[in-house]
């Protein structure tokens, strides 16, 4: 598959997850604070991107290829969680009265931000277990 292939892949998933992850925030917010709802969301839906990224863009099927991507996608995971977090205390910081819209431009702005990276570094694993396999 080419690179432009795992990328509209990637971007797919990307953009389900999103809405997955926002009416997840969305909905937490309601009954508990910003950094719990983006927390919970995150990891729920932060999960299922991981397997679904893994099998549809990544091509990772088997045992030992899920667990070469399982490594990185949740290291992945963690630094996208915390960014978001940081994110929310910034915004919380310097507008402690922040609408919830504004707490969801923040989210959204972190998730892409987390989303190239984790695209960089999955595919850079992909590209070179190839490569490693056809030497």
């Amino acid at each position: 598959m080419t690179m432009m292939a795992r990328l509209v892949r990637f971007g797919g998933v990307g953009l389900a997850s999103g809405v997955a992850s926002l009416m997840l925030y969305a909905g937490l917010r309601a009954a508990v604070d910003a950094q719990s709802a983006n927390a919970v969301a995150s990891i729920v839906v932060g999960l299922a991107n991981a397997v679904a990224n893994q099998r549809l863009t990544f091509g990772a099927a088997g045992r030992g290829a899920t667990l070469r991507h399982l490594g990185p996608s949740l290291a992945l995971l963690g630094f996208g969680t915390a960014l978001s977090a940081a994110a929310l205390a910034a915004l919380q910081a310097v507008a402690p009265d922040a609408s919830r819209t504004a707490e969801l431009a923040v989210v959204i702005a972190s998730g892409l931000t987390g989303g190239l990276l984790r695209f960089a570094v999955l595919n850079g694993i992909t590209i070179s277990t190839r490569a490693t396999r056809a030497a």
